[in-house]
C-alpha cells in the first residue's frame, strides 16, 4: 500500500495519513499547524490567509442564507412542509422589505 492522505481539512485543521495497512497518523489543531510549519514554512502564512478567507466566506454564506429566508418570508406564505405560495402584491409589507434590505445593505453592495 502506498501512503494515503485523507480528511485533509483546512477549516477543521486536521489530516489523516495512512502509512500502511492498519497504521495511520491523525493530526488535529496544534499538531496540524506544526506539520504545516515544518513541511511548508514558506506557505504557512498563505495557509493561514486561506483559512481566514474560508472562514469569512462561510460567514457571508450564512448571511446570504438568512437574507434569502427573510425575503422569502416577505414574498411567500411558507409552511413547515417546505412549500410556499406567493403572496399578492397587496400582502407584501413594504416597511418590512425596506428593513431587510437595510439590514443586508452591505451584502447587497449598498454600503
Amino acid at each position: 500500500m502506498t501512503m494515503k492522505i485523507r480528511n485533509n481539512d483546512l477549516s477543521d485543521r486536521r489530516i489523516d495519513i495512512d502509512i500502511t495497512d492498519g497504521v495511520s497518523i491523525h493530526l488535529y489543531k496544534c499538531e496540524y499547524d506544526e506539520l504545516i510549519k515544518l513541511l511548508l514554512p514558506d506557505m504557512e502564512q498563505e495557509i493561514k490567509n486561506a483559512y481566514s478567507l474560508q472562514h469569512k466566506a462561510m460567514e457571508i454564506r450564512q448571511e446570504c442564507w438568512e437574507m434569502v429566508n427573510e425575503i422569502r418570508e416577505l414574498f411567500y406564505h411558507c409552511s413547515d412542509e417546505e412549500y410556499c405560495i406567493r403572496k399578492s402584491m397587496k400582502e407584501i409589507e413594504e416597511d418590512e422589505l425596506v428593513k431587510v434590505l437595510e439590514k443586508h445593505g452591505k451584502l447587497l453592495g449598498f454600503v
